[in-house]
């Protein structure tokens, strides 16, 4: 069987991370799968079949504070990788991410590479990834994004920014949306009613905006707020539920493994993030048949209906609390938004996107 890389940071818990699961559960009886991690210092959150190889570059100790360490450790996993791809020689490297997507394209093996580009810049530009400015990663795009054979982008939205950069990779792009299974109920019950959130701990999902909606509603409804997912923002907004008595109301939970319950069970689904490239929480929350209420993200409307009235501006926390108590109230326009959302969340199913990933590689290497 022909030899495919899949190469990416590691298997932890994240959206990247469950891609590339699936799509090496999904191919490894077709193929031999090799799964590349540039980092051995991380565990393995999901499961892989038997079949599957997992290599690990060790992950180095390095003093941060340099200037010149970015691109030392950069150039060190092109050449720990370089040495991996050598010994397995695969017809294909599928990258995942852009900093593992630069790594793959500068190393020396001559086979055909395929880049996924799965993040909006706006969230690059929001900090430094792996010492890189949002600036030095537009650099190595431009310089490197032609050497691919193909870039897959999870939105049109995507899709358009990285056109925007260079005019000529746009015969390379492709969009292929993230997708998701029915979200199952493992029939934990849980007695309260509530509103939910599941993000990481951090100013781009707007738990903080969540907070603030909740406050001015909240001797209005008997519903509290859950938030699931950890993050640097938890001594913000254990600070801010502190200053607006809500202790007893709105409930930081941390990471749980199978939050899966809390979205069948939850009376309303609020995703307020300022920036995504294409959510998979949002669509399984939609699939779990749960009413949602989200901000208008760019690219939002590849997944959202743009008149929908469940729908705010982004940091317009006036309208979420007004759209949170109207739904909620509304017992029949509650159950119409579920069902909308559950049918919209069929179009996006884990198999489609599965499928469009294989028919790619197979026009990129054959059967």
């Amino acid at each position: 069987m022909k030899n495919i890389i899949l190469f990416t940071q590691n298997l932890e818990t994240g959206g990247i991370q469950k891609v590339v699961s699936n799509l090496a559960n999904y191919l490894y009886k077709d193929y031999s799968i090799f799964i590349v991690l540039s980092e051995n210092d991380k565990k393995v959150a999901y499961h892989l079949n038997n079949g599957i190889t997992i290599k690990m570059i060790k992950t180095i100790k390095v003093d941060v504070s340099k200037p010149s360490t970015a691109s030392f450790l950069l150039e060190y996993r092109v050449k720990k990788l370089n040495k991996i791809i050598d010994k397995i020689k695969p017809i294909l490297i599928f990258s995942f991410g852009e900093y593992s997507n630069i790594i793959s394209l500068k190393t020396s093996y001559k086979c055909k590479k395929i880049v996924s580009q799965r993040a909006v810049f706006e969230s690059m530009k929001a900090k430094k990834i792996h010492l890189f400015s949002f600036d030095e990663y537009k650099d190595m795009m431009i310089k490197y994004y032609p050497l691919a054979d193909k870039i897959i982008c999870v939105s049109n939205y995507i899709s358009n920014e990285i056109s925007d950069l260079d005019a000529k990779l746009k015969p390379k792009l492709q969009t292929v949306y993230n997708g998701v299974d029915k979200v199952e109920k493992y029939y934990k019950k849980i007695s309260e009613k509530y509103i939910l959130n599941i993000g990481r701990l951090h100013p781009q999902k707007g738990q903080l905006d969540i907070i603030l909606a909740f406050e001015k509603i909240a001797d209005k409804i008997e519903h509290n707020l859950i938030i699931i997912g950890e993050g640097e923002l938890r001594e913000v907004l254990e600070n801010k539920i502190l200053e607006l008595n809500l202790s007893k109301r709105v409930h930081l939970l941390g990471e749980v493994r199978l939050p899966y319950d809390y979205l069948h069970e939850c009376e309303l689904f609020v995703f307020a993030s300022y920036y995504e490239g294409f959510p998979n929480i949002l669509l399984e929350a939609m699939s779990a048949n749960t009413a949602v209420i989200s901000y208008k993200f760019e690219g939002y409307n590849e997944i959202l209906d743009e008149k929908g009235t469940n729908l705010c501006k982004i940091n317009d926390v006036a309208c979420l609390s007004k759209n949170i108590l109207n739904i909620l109230k509304d017992k029949n326009k509650k159950v119409t938004l579920a069902k909308k959302m559950f049918e919209i969340s069929k179009k996006f199913t884990l198999k489609k996107s599965l499928d469009k990933y294989k028919k790619i590689i197979i026009q990129s290497i054959g059967s």
